[in-house]
């Protein structure tokens, strides 16, 4: 997966949810994703 350029206008939506959440999982096909938040 490429990452996107700071500047752009989209295209960041994955790079903006990495640095939100705790940790990041892709299912084995790539077409489900698991965030998982600290919500306190």
């Amino acid at each position: 997966m490429r990452e996107a350029a700071a500047g752009q206008l989209s295209g960041r939506g994955i790079m903006l949810v990495k640095q939100l959440c705790l940790s990041l999982a892709y299912a084995e096909k790539g077409n489900d994703v698991t965030a998982v938040y600290c919500l306190a």
